[in-house]
């Protein structure tokens, strides 16, 4: 009797199995069939379509999708026909959207429609930042932070992710002024990549954040990776020299590598040290130039109201914010990861590490912070008074509870040894970060590396594409970059083109 069961449970999940294949199919072919017709429309307006490059993609879409566009398909024709949908034709506009835009009620369209649609975002956003990293792009997004809502896009699995999720996001936020924020966004991975380009910023200027390629190699060998030793957390039992100790670590280990990271050409590619090719899902006629230097203490000023003029926003007056180093070591030490000093009256008379007070509730916590990062923190007041902060830690910033730091004042042996240990915290940083500077490679010896191991081809190939159109339209730039300047000049001596 059991196998027999057995025998019907086995033959009903095979007639299911055989029903999701055929419903499939179906869709599959009602898909295919409404993609066809839609194409045949656009090459009777003799569309440029080619081989490589299909602007209508249903086979990927869900049911939801394919069940709105045979209900609506007559309205798609009409538009697809009409004097209005002419204007994508002479463009030649590789995404054109199957509905007008015009008459999108955003509010009632899902986002998932709107991507197989080609409908171009909801238009509630002033204009869109593109950079990469290790140029300033942090600082920068926070300075606009203070300004703008800004909706960053930053490790979705797909580009579609990445559109939907802004879609969403700036539906919640249509009464706001926003800016969307494209960081490090750009893999070979990513399907659709100039789909989302095209939907999202075919329409928007783009401020594009730059900086000397060599610089940034510089700050590419330099930069900071994970070590699962750092200690975030830590009690007024723990050696300050220890505690600094790995704050700052490095991708290839505990010292910046410029051997693994140049001579087997980890960084020198399109990948790591784009600038025009950012852009090329587009034209770049809408591409405003932003160096890194001008992000840089006073410039920061000018160019953050240069850039509230243009796109009607208002800076706020924070003369010390603005003008605050955010990167360097301790930028590196502290960004993303903030630090945390637990204080509790067990530790006082002990001398060896002990962790029961970072399990106690009643411990008052010290938050160790960047200052572009305080926003993230406002319910906790300054207490940087409490100690001489060193001049070349003025992005660093000491954060409490106001309930806590009355009641560390309130217990003054407490409080003694709290300030007594921040100044040592303070000193053990200083000297953490005298050995972290010396150990950085600058572009000097980058430049000497790739003449001695005979990379300069390889980066001068990759450079000369990549800074052909801001060389074009903002070559004052260019050459103030002093590293990349050197680097022509030697490419030259030794007859490289």
């Amino acid at each position: 009797m059991a196998e027999k069961h057995k025998a019907k449970w086995y033959q009903g999940d095979y007639y299911f199995a055989i029903l999701l294949v055929l419903q499939e199919l179906c869709k599959t072919q009602e898909a295919e069939s409404l993609q066809h017709e839609i194409n045949n429309i656009l090459y009777n307006k003799n569309w440029n379509l080619n081989n490589n490059h299909n602007p209508i993609n249903f086979l990927d879409s869900d049911e939801i999708t394919i069940q709105f566009i045979k209900t609506n398909k007559q309205s798609i024709k009409t538009w697809l026909e009409s004097s209005d949908f002419e204007q994508y034709i002479e463009a030649n506009h590789p995404y054109p959207p199957l509905l007008n835009p015009k008459d999108i009620n955003y509010d009632d369209m899902k986002p998932e429609i709107a991507w197989d649609l080609n409908l171009p975002l909801p238009d509630y956003y002033k204009f869109i930042v593109a950079t990469r990293g290790v140029q300033g792009h942090y600082a920068f997004f926070k300075f606009l932070q203070r300004c703008i809502n800004v909706l960053e896009a930053r490790a979705f699995p797909t580009t579609k992710d990445a559109y939907i999720t802004w879609f969403t996001q700036l539906l919640l936020h249509k009464n706001e002024k926003n800016a969307l924020y494209f960081i490090n966004f750009w893999e070979s991975s990513q399907y659709d990549q100039d789909k989302l380009a095209w939907l999202c910023w075919a329409n928007k200027e783009i401020v594009a954040l730059v900086r000397d390629p060599i610089s940034r190699l510089k700050s590419i060998i330099n930069h900071n990776g994970d070590n699962p030793d750092t200690i975030n957390h830590f009690n007024l039992t723990f050696n300050c020299d220890e505690v600094v100790k790995y704050w700052m670590w490095y991708i290839f280990g505990e010292s910046p590598n410029i051997h693994i990271s140049l001579t087997k050409e980890c960084f020198l590619s399109h990948k790591w040290l784009q600038v025009d090719s950012y852009f090329t899902p587009l034209s770049n006629d809408k591409v405003m130039y932003i160096d890194m230097n001008e992000i840089i203490g006073e410039k920061t000023i000018h160019t953050m109201n240069r850039l509230g003029e243009k796109f009607d926003f208002s800076v706020p007056n924070d003369h010390i914010f603005f003008t605050a180093q955010t990167g360097g070591i301790i930028g590196y030490m502290l960004m993303g990861k903030p630090k945390i000093l637990y204080i509790h009256e067990m530790d006082l008379e002990k001398t060896k590490n002990d962790l029961n007070s970072l399990k106690a509730n009643d411990s008052l916590k010290i938050h160790i912070i960047l200052l572009a990062e305080s926003n993230m923190y406002e319910n906790l007041i300054n207490i940087n008074h409490l100690i001489n902060i060193p001049n070349n830690f003025n992005n660093l910033i000491l954060k409490m509870k106001k309930d806590d730091f009355e009641n560390l004042k309130n217990n003054d042996k407490l409080f003694q040894a709290t300030k007594q240990y921040l100044k040592s915290l303070m000193m053990s940083l200083e000297k953490r970060v005298f050995i972290e500077e010396a150990k950085k490679i600058n572009e000097k010896q980058i430049l000497s590396f790739l003449a001695i191991q005979q990379k300069l081809q390889i980066l001068k190939d990759i450079l000369d594409e990549e800074t052909a159109h801001i060389k074009e339209v903002r070559p004052d730039i260019v050459e103030s970059w002093q590293y990349y300047q050197e680097f022509e000049r030697l490419c030259k001596t030794k007859g490289i083109k």
